[in-house]
């Protein structure tokens, strides 16, 4: 029979990959604004969710205008992925690109704490939905063209394994701080949504001139090929 592995050694190749990220100036910035984009969203959801069944308090309206929602959202995504997300990374780089969801985001949640509601809610959501998946998904794959490919498989591992979910029991926790011990209510939730996104804007700010460094250094390398890109 095939013998497995001692989960201590998979703990170690866990600790190693992060200490490869944690070094590397570049996998930290993408680390971080990987858990910020998840911890955001589970904001951005949990405020949607809330402003949705206060605007529909009938169980079967609300099942209605989120299935109108989210298909119209759905088409949406698929519309920017195909035609407005690559053009956005033709024109302004990648680093530009990365600004865009945090920055719809971010204006969402301050239109919650100046006039909380449906409309901001679905401002968030509907940004969040229809650009994570298409364009800020595209942006975030390309960071990972100038890491050398053993440390890219593994630092993604270690994204998919660790930094997602822990990112979103983090998210989880601080929601349960928020509404169930301090009783913040609409406008304080979007106030701390406001605050994650402006940290994943600096963030975002920083993996600009990270990407570049980072792609120079591929280049002075050979690690990457110019004929194979596009």
């Amino acid at each position: 029979p095939e013998q497995q592995p001692p989960a201590e050694s998979s703990g170690s190749d866990m600790r190693a990959i992060m200490q490869s990220s944690l070094r590397s100036r570049h996998l930290t910035l993408t680390v971080g604004m990987i858990a910020l984009t998840v911890m955001t969203a589970s904001f951005v959801d949990f405020q949607f969710k809330t402003v949705s069944r206060q605007a529909y308090p009938v169980g079967a309206d609300l099942t209605a205008f989120l299935g109108r929602f989210y298909g119209r959202m759905s088409l949406i995504s698929l519309l920017v992925q195909v035609t407005l997300a690559p053009r956005l990374i033709r024109w302004f780089g990648v680093g530009s690109s990365l600004l865009v969801l945090p920055l719809i985001l971010a204006g969402g949640a301050l239109t919650m704490v100046l006039l909380p509601g449906l409309l901001a809610g679905m401002l968030m959501r509907g940004g969040d939905f229809a650009l994570k998946y298409s364009q800020d998904k595209t942006s975030r794959e390309l960071l990972f063209l100038p890491i050398p490919l053993a440390l890219k498989k593994r630092t993604k591992v270690f994204i998919d394994l660790f930094v997602d979910r822990w990112a979103r029991g983090l998210a989880g926790g601080l929601l349960l701080l928020v509404t169930a011990v301090l009783h913040l209510d609409l406008r304080g939730i979007a106030v701390v949504t406001l605050v994650l996104g402006a940290i994943w804007l600096v963030l975002a700010l920083l993996m600009r001139r990270a990407y570049v460094n980072s792609f120079r250094q591929a280049l002075a390398r050979r690690e990457i090929d110019l004929k194979d890109l596009r």
